[in-house]
């Protein structure tokens, strides 16, 4: 049996799924994102999207965020694009506004 071609695959849970307003945050760790079996055209991408966030000078980078507000009873969201434009100090201001804008656990 040739098994040259097999593949794995991830497969996540949605933890979230049991929370009626979870607050998420997700982050992408490290300065380099791209595979070592990445092409050049994919591997120059991915290094300028690193270079021109924080993932290059903090090794860290938000990609997306949703925050649950109490006092409005909305969420808001911000996304990866909004995540690449923030500067070190904007990062710094999102993880405060993410833990500060969640105020406790919730069922």
């Amino acid at each position: 049996m040739d098994n040259s071609n097999k593949q794995y695959f991830l497969m996540m849970e949605n933890i979230t799924s049991s929370y009626r307003r979870p607050c998420v945050l997700d982050l992408k760790m490290g300065t380099r994102q791209h595979g070592d079996d990445a092409t050049a055209e994919k591997r120059t991408k991915q290094i300028a999207k690193c270079q021109a966030s924080t993932s290059a000078t903090l090794g860290v980078r938000l990609c997306g965020m949703q925050v649950y507000i109490p006092e409005t009873g909305t969420c808001f969201r911000r996304d990866k694009y909004w995540g690449r434009s923030l500067s070190e100090a904007g990062l710094r201001d999102a993880l405060r506004e993410f833990f500060a804008g969640g105020r406790g656990l919730r069922a």
